[in-house]
């Protein structure tokens, strides 16, 4: 008795339906029985949306010392062995995955090399690479301009900006901010003085995007930055010695901006608490701080704990916002398996209104096309409705989530596509229903010097601005990025074969285009039917099967 599952992809499809050109028979050999199995296999049939990578690109082919890794650390194969409660101790994964950034008509696709001080620019649905820019060491995030014509990148300089042994602690203070135009390709670069960058300290535009803004982590101090000519705008915003500011999240409507402050080891916990700065980037000027109510006394036990993965998400109308703190990991032997907590802020009140729970080492928080808040933790994805204030928290089996990985959602609001980097593989969230579909095999085993095989990491996703035609997998241990085209999964339950009575399939065509059509064998416990290695002169299994089916035509 052998599952089967298809993978359909008619050359129509994309990830927003549910339907394809192709018609689908299911044959008995006994005329009697045929009526009842055409009926319970088509009950038994279940469609999902699949993805299937169909391009890899890899930069490091033509040039060996392209990498994403900074710290030569790569992203480990499971938390729970390396750091967690098998060892009973707390560790945190700070390896940064850059973003993907897309040109106005799609053809284009920008991502930073933070490890190759280079940004590589690509086709988005071919792979083909157009070109590798020269920036300043240790670019991170990217940002598009409001019009959509030009990129801005901070450089960290981060080997620069290390003690050397056997000197003082003093730092450097160089960085620098570029900015790309989409068009031309044309890389401007501001040198920047006094200034120590962070992963966690990426530029945003203003309104009408003549500034640039990003905060300097090591210098407490907020930057502004002429986009003509490229020159600081002083003064700077000076923050309190010691609050490190991170991240900045501008609102939809470019009336204002937060910055989240982090904090440092170094200071009072409770006179100097981490807080989120809301900032008029009109004026300049602080219109007001939030600093989350963590009860009575302010025991430390109950004080916040925001870090450079912990970023801002705004709705759309401007008027909710939600940051996650990993107060309650960071003070755990087994961070990955406490409940850490998501502060729901209302801009209008001024204040945090709320407190949920969340899974341990939380990350970051984004909003969902449907109006929730996401908010991914080591092992567990926690949703939350600001306006029924409700939560619903899952544990995927397939978890192990980084705090820099990155969801992404279908164009129309109704999946939500997330990676995870231990198990080389991206999780579909059905939004409606909270359903997981299925899971999506991508990236694959990277070896690392003699006897060290680690996974390949996906950790961040992207998808073609208005086209759901290509999914996008940054995979960070292997450094290349992978290209997913959208399918249609059917599941097709006990396939027979006796001496007196077998089933089959015939597949036939009516779309006007060639159709692939992949068909792989599973065993009732769900296990992939493979060749027996050890007669190598019998096949036992081909599987999957790859079909190709013209137009109009049937295949059995």
């Amino acid at each position: 008795m052998i599952n089967c599952a298809i993978d359909l992809m008619p050359p129509s499809m994309t990830a927003d339906t549910d339907t394809g050109p192709l018609f689908f028979a299911y044959n008995g050999a006994l005329m009697a029985e045929r009526f009842i199995l055409l009926v319970c296999i088509l009950l038994l049939s279940v469609p999902v949306l699949g993805q299937r990578v169909y391009h890899k690109i890899e930069p490091a082919k033509g040039d060996e010392n392209f990498k994403f890794d900074i710290n030569e650390v790569p992203v480990s194969r499971n938390i729970l062995e390396i750091g967690g409660s098998f060892t009973g101790r707390a560790t945190r994964d700070l390896n940064f995955a850059p973003n993907i950034v897309f040109s106005p008509d799609g053809e284009k696709a920008f991502v930073s090399a933070p490890g190759s001080d280079r940004i590589l620019v690509f086709q988005p649905r071919t792979g083909q690479i157009l070109d590798s820019l020269q920036v300043p060491a240790n670019p991170t995030e990217l940002v598009l301009s409001p019009d959509k014509s030009q990129i801005a990148v901070v450089s960290m300089r981060a080997k620069e900006n290390l003690p050397k042994p056997g000197q003082s602690l003093e730092f450097a203070g160089v960085g620098a901010l570029s900015l790309i135009d989409v068009e031309t390709l044309q890389v401007r670069t501001a040198e920047l003085t006094d200034v120590v960058f962070s992963v966690g300290n990426n530029p945003v535009f203003s309104g009408d995007g003549s500034t640039v803004f990003v905060a300097s982590s090591r210098t407490d101090q907020l930057l502004r930055i002429d986009v003509e000519t490229l020159q600081e705008i002083t003064p700077r915003m000076d923050l309190p010695e010691g609050t490190r500011p991170s991240s900045i999240t501008m609102a939809p409507d470019y009336s204002f901006m937060t910055l989240v402050l982090v904090g440092s080891s170094n200071l009072d916990r409770v006179l100097f608490p981490d807080s989120i700065r809301v900032i008029d980037p009109n004026t300049f000027t602080e219109l007001y701080t939030i600093v989350p109510d963590t009860g009575p006394g302010r025991e430390e036990s109950l004080i916040h704990d925001f870090t450079v993965a912990n970023r801002i998400a705004i709705s759309p109308d401007g008027k909710y916002g939600m940051l996650a703190d990993q107060q309650a990991s960071s003070l755990s032997g087994a961070p990955e398996l406490t409940s850490d907590r998501a502060w729901l802020i209302d801009f209008e009140q001024r204040k945090v209104i709320k407190v949920y729970s969340v899974g341990g080492i939380a990350g970051g928080t984004y909003w969902v096309p449907d109006g929730r808040f996401v908010v991914i933790a080591a092992l567990e994805v926690t949703f939350i409705d600001p306006s029924a204030d409700t939560s619903s928290r899952f544990q995927p089996l397939r978890s192990d989530y980084r705090p820099y990985s990155k969801p992404v959602f279908s164009h129309n609001g109704r999946f939500m596509y997330l990676a995870s980097p231990s198990q080389d593989s991206i999780l579909v969230f059905r939004l409606g229903t909270g359903e997981i579909t299925h899971p999506v095999t991508v990236g694959g085993e990277v070896e690392r010097g003699e006897d060290t095989v680690i996974s390949s990491a996906p950790m961040t996703l992207a998808m073609i601005p208005e086209d759901s035609s290509t999914l996008l997998s940054l995979n960070y241990n292997a450094n290349t990025i992978e290209l997913l085209r959208p399918t249609e999964r059917q599941f097709i339950s006990r396939m027979l074969s006796s001496s007196e009575f077998f089933t089959g399939v015939a597949i036939t065509n009516l779309s006007d285009s060639e159709a692939e059509v992949i068909v792989s064998g599973y065993s009732n416990g769900g296990v992939l039917f493979v060749d027996d290695e050890e007669t190598e002169d019998v096949v036992e299994f081909v599987n999957p099967i790859t079909l190709t089916i013209p137009p109009g035509a049937q295949v059995a």
